[in-house]
């Protein structure tokens, strides 16, 4: 992946006109287990301005007997605008590699409506309202016309629901996802254990099959006092077709 992107967005942090000290930067590893086996190391990494300008990133691969068995790489970079509990990207890039398959795409959130500005392979320009044909699995469920429309990347997603929550914070989300092909959405809320309970929901450009198998997955984020009233993310439930990931903090 090109670490342009990331430079540059740094340096628009750099540009809101605060200093390092009163910058908010988030760092952590994660490991991702399936019925007890390790099989996935996640890092992230965000920071953001009291403008509101954010930037993040993420790392995704096999380790362990898993990474015997398939090595597989994920990568993704987003900046944007945060006001409150709106998040308003800018750009989105990915690139993936299961070992036998390689992606990339590019985005951009030009007047809030997402724009594929390049993919490897192919993603269409448009599918919002209309059924795609898959190759590989069959017809692709519409989008929702206008889904694209204030709608955020999968990495501001990601960081939204991860990241560290500041004194008088909470974890309340509800965002609505969109990357160039498949529409999704989670939501988040405090609950009364003290954890954040919501769901993560396919809505469109999903194969058919696959949203007749399983459309809603339920997920927990649980947070610990980082020691200054902060408060982190230290383990997430996140259920899968496979069974329940749990995301443990690593460092």
């Amino acid at each position: 992946m090109r670490r342009t992107g990331w430079i540059a967005v740094v340096a628009m942090l750099a540009v809101a006109g605060s200093s390092a000290a009163e910058d908010r930067r988030d760092s952590a590893p994660f490991a991702v287990s399936i019925l007890g086996l390790r099989v996935v190391e996640l890092r992230l990494a965000g920071a953001e301005s009291p403008s509101g300008a954010y930037a993040a990133r993420v790392v995704i691969g096999t380790t362990g007997a898993a990474r015997a068995i398939a090595r597989v790489r994920f990568e993704a970079e987003a900046a944007g605008l945060r006001r409150g509990g709106d998040w308003r990207p800018v750009r989105y890039v990915e690139s993936a590699d299961t070992g036998r398959r390689q992606s990339a795409a590019r985005l951009s959130f030009a007047d809030g409506a997402v724009q594929v500005l390049s993919a490897a392979p192919d993603l269409p320009a448009e599918t919002a309202g209309h059924a795609a044909a898959a190759p590989d699995d069959g017809v692709l469920l519409p989008v929702p016309a206008g889904w694209n429309i204030g709608a955020v990347d999968p990495m501001t997603a990601l960081y939204a629901a991860m990241r560290d929550l500041a004194p008088g914070e909470d974890c309340a989300l509800d965002l609505r996802i969109f990357d160039g092909t498949r529409a999704s959405r989670v939501r988040i809320a405090p609950s009364g254990d003290g954890h954040c309970r919501g769901e993560y929901r396919r809505v469109g450009g999903f194969p058919a099959r696959d949203m007749a198998e399983r459309a809603a997955f339920p997920l927990v984020l649980m947070r610990a006092d980082r020691g200054d009233d902060w408060q982190r993310r230290v383990r997430a439930e996140v259920a899968t077709l496979w069974g329940t990931a749990v995301l443990v903090r690593d460092d």
